[in-house]
């Protein structure tokens, strides 16, 4: 939420398209596969219940197979042409984002706050091919923010290209991303 606020304060017009339909500027900080004991409704609870009580091995099918719908919601909007650059926050087994955005011509910013084998929330049971989805999308992006200096080895190591991935921590500030852009 802190990179698309960012965005819009530098002038840039923003569209956020989630596809679960949850608007990730309004559930900032909160996280659907949490599992905590805090309240949820709708959507969210769906995922809460599906991320506590779903075996590991299951819950990734559902990752993977969720860039269906990433397909079916994204296309149109890509396809309208309506900004200049797509912008994505990198998700485990996610890869149809990128991949549709760099079909249909897009430049692609990707935000990583995560990689594949460092403690996750979930245990991760189909490591090998969520590093393949990751070395494909990694190395599709143009450009590739990441929130530490580790993240960023770990993205160069996995597919990023050197030049294109930068460290900026959490809190994203619009002057940071503006020295960037020149």
């Amino acid at each position: 939420a802190s990179m698309v606020r960012a965005l819009e304060t530098l002038g840039h017009t923003t569209r956020v398209a989630s596809p679960s339909g949850v608007d990730p500027l309004q559930m900032a900080g909160a996280s659907p596969v949490d599992k905590g004991q805090a309240q949820v409704r709708g959507i969210t609870r769906i995922w809460k219940v599906v991320s506590c009580w779903v075996p590991d091995i299951f819950f990734e099918i559902l990752e993977i197979s969720y860039n269906v719908v990433v397909l079916i919601r994204l296309g149109p909007i890509l396809k309208r042409r309506s900004q200049d650059v797509y912008y994505e926050r990198y998700a485990f087994f996610m890869f149809m984002g990128v991949y549709l955005a760099k079909y249909l011509g897009w430049p692609v910013l990707l935000e990583v706050n995560e990689v594949v084998g460092v403690q996750r929330a979930r245990n991760q049971v189909l490591v090998p091919v969520s590093q393949w989805f990751e070395r494909l999308v990694f190395q599709k992006a143009d450009v590739i923010f990441t929130v530490s200096s580790f993240l960023k080895e770990e993205v160069l190591k996995r597919g990023g290209k050197s030049g294109t991935v930068h460290v900026i921590p959490n809190a994203v500030d619009a002057q940071v991303i503006e020295s960037i852009e020149t």
